[in-house]
């Protein structure tokens, strides 16, 4: 890779003198002479680089395209991309990095296969804007598809306007995709069968679904951003069981969390805000949900119905319409929370609702707890106190047991159980 080079590329062929260029790139030195070689001190490369293409639409380049830049690449070469927009999809089928500048002018965009397909152990690619185009043409193609390998993905635009914008689908699949966009999408990410990623740092937003777990994947969502989703910012399903910890999750249509389908999950130290529901739990979902934030819903804060269970521990659920809601035979545990500030019950209990309500502090809401139509809570060692009306209603075949509960000062007192509700009562303290 030395003197003078006749380069033949889709772009044109040129003559180009590169003896003795020197590229300085992530404190990793590249020298191009009579033959290239690598300076490592203090480098931050995740791969062994030892040597660098550069591509570029116009200009001095080795190639023209990135495609074939990796066909001719040796494993553990680093490929600079320079400005410019690449209609191709890339296949990376050896060790090696794919690394952009500027992400917004770096554009790869492709109608007729995945942007990225990852078939190697591992590779980088960083700051680029990826754009799968297949519905335009009514195909059905991933944005990233990482059916095996650990890809780090970092500072990507990523979207696709047919199948989901970034897919992990295969139990060797273990990449780490961090301080992306992922939008304008029905589904985000695509996590299953064993995959293991850690997602970190990103925004994720415009889509029906910015992150779906489903079919046993699992991984790590860390410190993203997820809002403005059309179905769910989370969506895990199908024995899906991931960490879900420091985001933000908020503004979206429906759910800022699904769970369903036996689900599971850990949602850990998030913000989830500005929801119709902060988090919904159904058919089968089990997730623990603990040092959360959930606020600002437009219907529930925790909505758990249709067979759901699950942990809410030590949340701080306020300024919903209602706090927490648990319909249709939901069933889950709901300890050492605060709920309050609802504008209608920090806690509804009925159709058929259960539930355990233990050690919480359920207050400034219009109605502490509200049970009715068969709902049938276990509350117990709770403080339910300064609602607006009762600390506790029970109508319309309300039943349930309340016992060891401090119940006082409530505008209009501890109890309102009409003459259908028959609600047990135990050791607790009223005005």
């Amino acid at each position: 890779m030395s003197g003078n080079r006749d380069i033949g590329t889709g772009g044109g062929n040129y003559s180009e003198n590169i003896g003795k260029n020197y590229i300085q790139a992530e404190n990793v030195s590249i020298f191009e002479s009579g033959k290239d070689r690598v300076s490592k001190n203090d480098a931050k490369s995740d791969i062994d680089a030892h040597i660098t293409l550069v591509v570029a639409r116009l200009g001095k380049a080795d190639y023209r395209s990135i495609s074939e830049a990796i066909k001719n690449a040796e494993e553990g070469t680093r490929i600079l991309v320079r400005r410019g927009t690449y209609n191709e999809g890339i296949v990376i089928d050896k060790p090696l990095e794919i690394i952009g500048g500027a992400r917004d002018e770096i554009i790869i965009q492709t109608s007729d296969s995945s942007c990225i397909l990852m078939q190697t152990d591992f590779a980088v690619v960083k700051n680029l804007t990826l754009r799968g185009r297949a519905g335009r043409k009514g195909k059905e193609f991933f944005g990233v598809d990482i059916p095996q390998g650990n890809l780090i993905l970092e500072n990507c635009d990523i979207t696709s306007d047919s199948l989901c914008c970034i897919a992990i689908n295969g139990s060797s699949a273990n990449p780490t995709i961090k301080n992306c966009q992922i939008h304008d999408n029905e589904i985000g990410v695509v996590i299953r069968e064993g995959s293991n990623p850690l997602v970190e740092n990103c925004q994720i937003y415009d889509s029906q679904i910015g992150v779906y777990v489903c079919e046993n994947g699992a991984g790590t969502i860390d410190n993203c951003d997820i809002f403005a989703n059309v179905l769910a910012g989370v969506n895990i399903t199908q024995g899906g069981n991931p960490i879900v910890k420091k985001c933000k999750i908020h503004n979206g249509k429906i759910a800022g969390i699904l769970v369903h389908r036996n689900g599971e999950g850990t949602i850990n130290n998030c913000d989830i805000f500005a929801n119709d529901s902060g988090i919904e739990i159904r058919q089968g979902g089990n997730p623990l949900v603990k040092n959360c934030q959930i606020h600002d819903g437009k219907s529930f804060g925790v909505y758990v119905f249709e067979n759901g269970k699950g942990i809410i521990e030590n949340c701080d659920i306020f300024a919903n319409e209602v706090g927490v809601a648990i319909t249709h035979r939901g069933n889950p545990l709901v300890k050492h929370c605060q709920i309050h500030d609802g504008k209608q019950c920090g806690v509804y209990v009925c159709e058929n609702g259960e539930g355990i309500i233990e050690n919480c502090d359920i207050f400034a809401n219009e109605e502490g707890l509200g049970i009715g139509e068969e709902g049938n809570p276990l509350v117990k060692n709770c403080k339910i106190n300064r609602n607006k009306s009762s600390a506790i209603y029970a109508y319309n075949n309300g039943k349930g047991t309340v016992e060891n509960c401090d119940l006082t000062n409530n505008k209009h007192g501890a109890w309102y159980i009409d003459e259908t509700s028959q609600v047990q009562r135990s050791n607790n303290i009223t005005d």
